[in-house]
């Protein structure tokens, strides 16, 4: 063993790189303090794992399974700062994600509908991101949740989605951290049934509710603004969490529907 005080800390750490292969490497992304112990020795740090690229995209697809929206929810999926961005709809953090999916519940309605995810791949500037399309399916079977599912009562109506490209970005432990869902690829598909919206826009347009739900639309931006008491009421669902409750990694100012 060698003590701290015979060389230079960082005369070390340039001579620990990695060696792969029978071939130097470079430094690895070692913790530099935790390089000598507490008696000043040296003691060889781990590496930092990277998950692989099938691990990112098993995660993607295992979240997928358990959405809130296709499916029942599995929170301990979602990391505890996780966040929702749709094209028209949040922030929202993790908490009200949920009880927007609960206020819907889509799954329940349509309890054949099935994401039909394809395309999974990682984005090359982010090992963590997987970007994928969603071209869901189903049948209105069951009421829908909030008032209007005692207004357009189920009649097997049948869902063709609007081809829409999502995204999960995951955190160190695998935990999604952000999801972003419902930006429609193709709003001429001929054969969706939902007029070229997306997420719960596009299943309402199918059972014969047209909502506005474009960017920047400034009915829908009003509405928004103005939509807290109907919140508190249970008349319409949360568009964006509060100020003061979006995890502060997100810097955006954007809100639901601004352009």
């Amino acid at each position: 063993m060698v003590r701290a005080g015979l060389i230079s800390r960082w005369v070390v750490v340039a001579m620990l790189g990695c060696i792969q292969g029978g071939k130097y490497q470079g430094v690895c992304a070692f913790d530099v303090p935790n390089i000598f112990s507490a008696n000043g020795r040296i003691q060889m740090p781990q590496a930092k794992k990277v998950a692989s690229e099938l691990q990112v995209i098993g995660a993607a697809k295992q979240l997928m399974k358990n959405t809130g929206y296709f499916n029942p929810m599995d929170p301990t999926l979602l990391a505890d700062d996780f966040i929702f961005r749709g094209p028209v709809i949040g922030p929202l953090n993790k908490a009200d994600y949920s009880e927007v999916l609960e206020y819907f519940s889509i799954y329940k309605a349509f309890p054949d509908i099935d994401p039909n995810c394809f395309g999974f791949t990682i984005d090359p500037e982010n090992p963590l991101r997987v970007w994928y399309f969603v071209r869901a399916t189903g049948t209105y079977q069951q009421p829908m949740g909030g008032p209007l599912g005692s207004i357009i009562k189920p009649n097997n109506e049948v869902y063709r989605g609007s081809t829409e490209t999502w995204s999960l970005t995951f955190d160190g432990s695998l935990k999604a951290r952000l999801m972003t869902a419902g930006y429609v690829s193709d709003r001429f598909d001929a054969e969706a049934t939902t007029g070229g919206a997306g997420l719960s826009f596009g299943i309402l347009k199918t059972i014969g509710v047209s909502l506005f739900s474009g960017v920047g639309d400034p009915r829908l931006r009003f509405i928004q603004a103005i939509n807290g008491p109907l919140v508190q009421l249970g008349i319409a669902p949360k568009a964006v969490s509060a100020a003061g409750d979006i995890p502060s990694w997100w810097k955006d100012p954007k809100r639901g529907a601004d352009p």
